[in-house]
């Protein structure tokens, strides 16, 4: 009995590592069978059963000087759906997604003053009024997170959300199963999975709005942190003794990095309007060279740390975020150990409600 189990399990483990290989693009049964080293014969067994799933087709590419077509196999996008809740401080974006990352339907909904229950609630409206079966929904929210009890704990800036139950409240109007996960996770995930840069296999997300997060992905793995609660950089001392910090301590890094910090005691209203008036004011000059400053600051400790060289900014502060990425690309040259070279650009995706999806998708590409 005990053999059979073990049997069963690699067979979940092989068919979910397949479904993974397969979703980042086509591939032939050969080159799944060179990329997990399991035998023709296990493949096409295990390749056969997806295509009888509906999860997986055939594509015949144009035939070659012989006459012979070769067959990849490719995702089907309309096999499954999953609802996806992305919280933002200032609003909801609440849709659908199909299993190839394509966004089916989308709403965005204005927090404003909104109680962020009866906020929540709506959201789960626009998924039920919604015609496609989902087969479950994640919700990506700032953190940190309880992710045991789907509980929002203290982000800054974020007061009337703390301590709010939001997996429980979604789970109770909702009728499929309901995960959780970081937004700056999220945006991880939705790298690792659905970005032109797929195939990487390891980098790093510098989330710099109205908070500072950071997350890390090394050999295909998202590294959480114990509870998955680890990697709160923006909470990391900057200055000894420095700016009071509403996590409690002084100095954090957020407290300098964060758009709000950059701006304070500047003429501008917003990141975009400063950006917007970058070449001919030499505030918004001085704005842009304290935050690469953070930003080197920060992304030389992480790679001395990991050993990772990709970084991606996402958040309000890619906004035109080419001049920014240029000068910490200048900033960190020189400041690494061990022969790392890190490279910092913008990510070419935008949150959304596929973000907020994203902790569905993965725990389907992981466990089915």
């Amino acid at each position: 009995m005990l053999k059979a189990t073990n049997n069963e399990r690699m067979r979940r483990t092989n068919r979910q590592l397949i479904l993974s290989i397969i979703q980042k693009e086509p591939v032939s049964r050969s080159e799944i069978a060179e990329k997990t080293g399991l035998t023709r014969a296990s493949v096409t067994i295990i390749t056969e059963e997806l295509i009888r799933e509906g999860l997986v087709r055939e594509e015949r590419a144009q035939g070659r000087g012989d006459g012979r077509h070769p067959v990849s196999l490719a995702i089907c996008g309309d096999a499954l759906y999953f609802g996806g809740i992305s919280v933002h401080r200032q609003w909801l974006e609440v849709g659908v997604i199909d299993l190839a990352g394509h966004i089916v339907t989308q709403h965005r909904l204005e927090v404003c003053n909104g109680e962020p229950k009866a906020m929540l609630l709506e959201a789960c409206r626009l998924l039920q009024t919604q015609p496609l079966p989902l087969h479950s929904v994640g919700i990506s929210a700032p953190g940190p997170l309880d992710h045991h009890t789907g509980e929002i704990l203290t982000p800054p800036n974020f007061a009337n959300w703390h301590h709010l139950p939001v997996m429980k409240i979604v789970q109770d109007a909702a009728d499929c199963p309901i995960i959780i996960e970081q937004d700056v996770n999220a945006m991880a995930l939705e790298e690792m999975y659905f970005s032109s840069t797929g195939n990487l296999k390891s980098f790093c997300i510098l989330l710099v709005d109205s908070g500072v997060g950071f997350s890390a992905v090394a050999d295909g793995l998202l590294l959480r942190g114990a509870n998955g609660r680890g990697f709160e950089l923006g909470h990391t001392a900057l200055v000894l003794d420095g700016l009071p910090c509403s996590c409690g301590n002084r100095g954090c890094l957020e407290r300098y990095l964060s758009v709000d910090a950059l701006l304070l005691d500047s003429p501008f209203v917003s990141w975009a309007e400063m950006m917007d008036k970058y070449e001919i004011s030499a505030q918004a000059h001085e704005v842009i060279e304290r935050a690469a400053s953070y930003l080197a600051w920060a992304i030389v400790n992480m790679v001395n740390l990991l050993g990772i060289e990709t970084f991606f900014l996402r958040g309000d502060i890619t906004y035109k975020g080419q001049a920014l990425c240029e000068m910490v690309n200048k900033k960190i040259a020189g400041r690494i150990m061990n022969g790392n070279r890190p490279v910092v650009g913008e990510s070419v995706l935008r949150r959304s409600s596929r973000t907020g999806a994203m902790a569905a998708v993965d725990r389907f590409f992981r466990c089915g």
